[in-house]
């Protein structure tokens, strides 16, 4: 997802900085996704917390947000709820870019 790094909060940008420190690079290893409500930070998914989500046995939101909760660097747990109750679509959207980071997708699994 394109954003200009400028347009974070305060916050949101030292947390993406330390997120790129601990973790790799922006959009190999984590991932914002900027919603009306602030910015949300992800890592790359653990395997099993992938799959775990692959072999749910509905691939429900519940599932959904198993995966988000595991990944999420940025904000805090209230302030995600926060966000999710305000957008509640915005939990597909980061989950989408969790799993690009995990090599979900053609570009992805292609290497480019």
């Amino acid at each position: 997802m394109s954003f200009d790094i400028d347009s974070l909060d305060a916050p949101a940008r030292e947390a993406l900085e330390a997120a790129e420190k601990e973790y790799g690079e922006l959009g190999k290893k984590v991932a914002v996704v900027v919603t009306a409500e602030g910015a949300i930070i992800v890592k790359r998914p653990h395997r099993a917390n992938v799959s775990k989500f692959i072999d749910s046995e509905k691939m429900g939101s519940a599932a959904m947000e198993a995966l988000v909760r595991s990944c999420v660097i940025h904000p805090p747990k209230a302030e995600l709820q926060r966000i999710l109750d305000e957008q509640p679509a915005a939990l597909a959207v980061i989950a989408s870019e969790a799993l690009t980071l995990a090599g979900a997708g053609a570009k992805a699994l292609s290497g480019k």
